[in-house]
């Protein structure tokens, strides 16, 4: 592995940022803690492309904890080019037309799409090691593997069960202990179990503020929190010391913008992921109806570890990151109830055949079950897959039904 080429990557990623900004939706209060979270995550992506750092590219399932206590910098590839999509300069489809001159298929998920666009564009930093994961998906298990090949570096991989049973458990407990120790003796890292303590303390910690603040969103409609929610998992950095601070302050606000929300909207739960790119679209959104986000509230996020037994706990919340559409469909149900959702739209992404399939289980429950739904098409990366005048009009519709 050639660590020189972190110097060149950063700048190749500088030079395709240029000039890009993100912006702000007009409906969404500033909050310190966005700012906060964007901050770290901007330090974190900076420190990676240093020489001398130990990086490791993983997926959004993967327990981040076991990294931390390393001193390893976790980038998330989807979280990476969620980044990059969001950019004005079109930075992500820049990325695509070179995938397109080796006539890589534009139907496939958009996720291994972006995450093989941005690695043969040459803007990652070069890692130590890449992750896989048998969840979310079989595609992102082999992404990983062939990006591992393509910078000829270190492959490990977590086979995750679908069974959530003891056994299932066991292997997968075995596994993630297994990787820590593979990892100590490949880098010869020195460690301390309090290392692996304290990214655990760090990580509840975190969820505690985390799991307060969608308490209050039960009672208040507040958009920008929920957004801020949403960016948290988003992110992946569960066990960073800073992410306490983080979702301590946006705890804070919350409390404090709680006093002056007033609940006149229509909730919506929007299951999917989000378009990164389409803030005309979601500044629509947020004028007509308060939107809540089903990733907030899946079982992987709001789960707490276990000090006494890291390596189980991080098995369990692993487990429980299941494509299952009667999982899912309890999930979703208990949200409505406890958040008083009046109507649910569905995402259905390019590409993602998992998430096709399920879509179309979910829908027929909660129909049955008389929850009001919208099935949209939108892919969450390339913005030449969105139709805005056709989603906004179905989306009108569906709120006047409302």
């Amino acid at each position: 592995m050639n660590i020189l080429k972190r110097e060149k990557q950063y700048e190749n990623l500088k030079n395709l940022l240029n000039n890009s900004k993100e912006e702000l939706h007009k409906n969404t209060y500033p909050l310190k803690a966005s700012h906060l979270r964007a901050v770290y995550n901007s330090f974190t992506i900076n420190n990676a492309y240093k020489k001398d750092s130990l990086v490791a590219l993983t997926g959004e399932e993967f327990p981040q904890e076991i990294l931390f206590a390393l001193s390893i910098i976790p980038i998330d590839l989807q979280s990476m080019c969620a980044m990059l999509a969001r950019s004005n300069s079109d930075v992500l489809n820049n990325c695509y037309r070179q995938m397109d001159n080796i006539n890589m298929s534009k139907d496939i998920c958009s996720n291994i799409r972006s995450s093989f666009s941005v690695a043969f564009a040459d803007i990652l930093p070069e890692p130590n090691m890449v992750f896989g994961n048998s969840i979310p998906c079989d595609g992102f298990s082999k992404l990983a593997y062939y990006i591992s090949k393509m910078y000829d570096c270190t492959f490990l991989f977590l086979d995750t069960p679908d069974a959530n049973d003891e056994k299932s458990i066991a292997y997968l407990s075995k596994q993630i202990e297994n990787s820590f120790y593979d990892i100590v003796k490949n880098f010869n890292l020195k460690w301390d179990v309090i290392d692996i303590l304290k990214t655990i303390r760090y990580s509840n910690e975190a969820k505690k503020y985390y799991l307060a603040t969608l308490d209050l969103v039960k009672k208040y409609q507040l958009q920008s929190v929920q957004n801020e929610l949403y960016e948290l998992v988003v992110a992946n950095l569960w066990g960073a010391k800073e992410l306490v601070n983080v979702t301590k302050t946006l705890y804070q606000e919350a409390l404090k913008l709680s006093e002056v929300a007033s609940n006149n909207k229509k909730r919506i739960l929007w299951i999917g992921q989000v378009p990164n790119y389409a803030y005309k679209f979601l500044d629509y959104l947020y004028d007509n109806v308060d939107v809540i986000y089903f990733a907030s509230f899946k079982d992987e996020i709001v789960t707490l570890l276990d000090e006494k037994n890291p390596y189980e706990s991080m098995a369990k919340r692993l487990i429980s990151c299941s494509w299952n559409p009667f999982r899912r469909y309890d999930i979703i149900t208990n949200i409505c109830k406890n958040y008083n959702v009046d109507g649910v739209i569905l995402q259905n992404p390019w590409g993602c055949r998992n998430l096709l399939g399920v879509t179309n289980i979910l829908r027929t429950m909660l129909t049955k079950n008389k929850v009001k739904c919208l099935t949209i098409d939108a892919d969450f990366m390339d913005r030449e897959k969105f139709a805005y005048s056709q989603v906004v009009n179905r989306c009108t519709a569906f709120f006047e039904m409302l």
